[in-house]
């Protein structure tokens, strides 16, 4: 009974000992995940002196050393597993890594030549030292290590893409592209991996130009010609040669099998329409019509239709945008109705041509409500498509819609509409918006400034965020003169430009917008910006002197360092845009003027 007693008694200690162990486990886990090191060195040091076997506690405790740069503590760690464990080539790696830290390569060659000699043809090994090498900024040691590696384990491509990215940093274009090149004849399908590896942001248009010719060697390769052209194309883009871009992106296409045809001059227009490139837009989209078949045609007409529209040729996009419709009622043999079938179910080829034409559809609706004006065929092109539910589910459609009432001025209809939209897309910012907007121009400003605070709580960071915080600040100080400033702000929001920059021109002179000056003449320069006035400048330069710690003298100020950086100025430009940033930390386009800041300093 008595030893029972003594043997129950020592279980129970053991249980508690590894239970109390296991709670300090899952504490230092915790800390490392706060980052509070030395609250988990102070447990980890206890547990590793308590079992300094236990591979788990070992890797955290060299995890908190590394981060709170204790080398010493950590090497003795190192060392100490070491002994026990000699034939560890990933610990010899890891006292090499720590060696690198300490700016010591030569006694990282050491450790890492132990490491090498147990595991000679392990790949992975080789990775993990290279990795190190290059965290640490030991380029020129890096390019002789994965060499050397290359000859030890027969792999002439071993680590190639991460050789490239090495030559590149070293200004040998001709040795990165025949990495390039090394790679893809290994991992012929992952011509995306180079297409994100291949570093031209940043660079000098002398480097891009050497890069540029060191591209043309990838043509005499064995590797798909699509391949290297498509690159050509992308780094002829970055140069601004986009009539060559255009020609190597052509060349790309052709060389791909019918299968894929398409697809890349489809995100060739896809980047022309994001920098509002209109022309050029036009010609990958006409190429896409006529050469492509199914669905990058239709997709051609699409991006036709929008290159039209940027181009200020609406009636032809609105042709464009109508033939996607009908080619809907292709099949006519079918006797489905696709449209009741929830799009789960339905075709894929068929799921992607409906989502096409809600698209034309949307589209056909902006064009002719934001620049024919006319909320009229704007109403008869979208309204149909609501008759059901799912419709409302489509941000851009509901968008649209809750414009059209505005444009007409039945807020109160916009109201229940967008009301019953944004329940069913609670996070839709440009809903949201446009309800608010509906209550400032419906007059009832309570609402409107709580549901702008909403607009704002929800989406403090984007551009519609920003609007609603001017208005938020204009409601809050001009009080009765509330009603002066709506007419203006409706014309504006209508694209009545001319309109609204005359009524905001009598306002400026109005004794009691005195106090609102600096918004007025905010928004008299957005005006003249608009209609492409050079005046615009000038009012913006006068907001600045005149209200220097206005809202907008920040956003002002942006604009005037754009014109100075886009006529060639960039030290002007640069020192504007720090301007900003020392004398308005506080100002809504911070982030926006420090990302311009950025760009400038990796290109002065």
């Amino acid at each position: 009974m008595k030893h029972f007693f003594i043997n129950t008694l020592l279980f129970v200690l053991i249980v508690l000992v590894f239970a109390d162990q296991n709670h300090d486990i899952e504490l230092a886990r915790r800390f490392l995940v706060l980052e509070k090191y030395e609250k988990a060195e102070a447990i980890l040091e206890k547990l590793f002196a308590q079992d300094p076997d236990d591979p788990e506690i070992q890797n955290m405790l060299l995890q908190v050393y590394k981060n709170l740069k204790e080398y010493n503590k950590m090497e003795g760690v190192l060392q100490s597993v070491l002994l026990r464990k000699p034939n560890d080539s990933s610990l010899w790696a890891e006292l090499g890594a720590m060696y690198l830290a300490q700016n010591k390569p030569e006694e990282a060659k050491k450790s890492f030549d132990k490491a090498i000699k147990l595991s000679p043809k392990n790949k992975q090994l080789a990775k993990e030292i290279h990795e190190a090498y290059f965290l640490y900024g030991f380029i020129d040691e890096d390019i002789k290590f994965i060499h050397k590696a290359r000859s030890r384990t027969n792999d002439k491509y071993l680590l190639a893409l991460e050789l490239a990215r090495l030559y590149e940093i070293k200004g040998r274009f001709d040795d990165a592209v025949e990495e390039y090149a090394n790679y893809l004849k290994k991992y012929p399908d992952r011509f995306g991996d180079v297409e994100r590896k291949i570093d031209i942001s940043g660079r000098s248009q002398e480097e891009l130009l050497q890069l540029r010719k060191s591209l043309d060697a990838l043509l005499s390769t064995d590797i798909p010609r699509w391949q290297p052209w498509r690159l050509i194309s992308i780094v002829e883009q970055k140069l601004g040669n986009i009539d060559r871009a255009f020609d190597a992106i052509i060349k790309a296409d052709e060389s791909q099998s019918e299968k894929y045809r398409g697809r890349l001059v489809a995100n060739f227009v896809e980047d022309m329409l994001r920098l509002k490139n209109f022309e050029y837009a036009e010609k990958g989209a006409r190429y896409l019509v006529s050469k492509s078949s199914g669905n990058y045609s239709r997709t051609g007409r699409l991006y036709l239709a929008k290159a039209l529209r940027g181009l200020g040729k609406y009636e032809d996009a609105i042709a464009q945008l109508d033939s996607i419709g009908t080619s809907e009622n292709e099949n006519k043999n079918v006797n489905i109705n696709w449209n009741n079938t929830p799009s789960q179910f339905q075709p894929p080829r068929r799921r992607y041509q409906s989502l096409v034409s809600e698209d034309a559809t949307v589209l056909k609706a902006e064009i002719y409500l934001e620049n024919l004006k006319n909320p009229d065929m704007a109403e008869k092109t979208i309204a149909p498509q609501f008759e059901g539910s799912r419709w409302m589910k489509n941000e851009d459609a509901v968008k649209i819609k809750g414009e059209i009432f505005i444009y007409r001025r039945q807020f109160r209809d916009g109201i229940v509409f967008l009301t019953s939209a944004f329940q069913m897309n609670p996070r839709s910012e440009p809903v949201a918006y446009l309800l608010a907007m509906s209550y400032f121009f419906a007059g009832v400003d309570d609402t409107a400034l709580n549901a702008l605070h909403n607009v704002v709580s929800r989406f403090p960071k984007n551009e519609m965020g920003n609007e609603a915080v001017e208005l938020i600040l204009i409601m809050q100080t001009a009080g009765e003169n509330t009603d002066k400033i709506r007419e203006p702000i409706y014309s504006m929001f209508v694209r009545d430009t001319i309109t609204a920059l005359e009524q905001w021109q009598k306002l400026l002179s109005d004794e009691g917008l005195k106090d609102l000056g600096d918004y007025v003449m905010w928004k008299i320069g957005n005006c003249q910006m608009t209609l492409d006035d050079s005046t615009a400048y000038s009012t913006f330069k006068s907001l600045v002197e005149k209200y220097p710690k206005s809202f907008y003298a920040p956003l002002s100020l942006e604009f005037l360092a754009d014109k100075l950086l886009a006529e060639g100025n960039k030290p002007d430009a640069a020192e504007m845009y720090v301007k900003i940033i020392n004398d308005y930390p506080d100002a809504v386009n911070i982030e926006v003027v420090r990302d311009k800041l950025k760009e400038i300093g990796e290109n002065l």
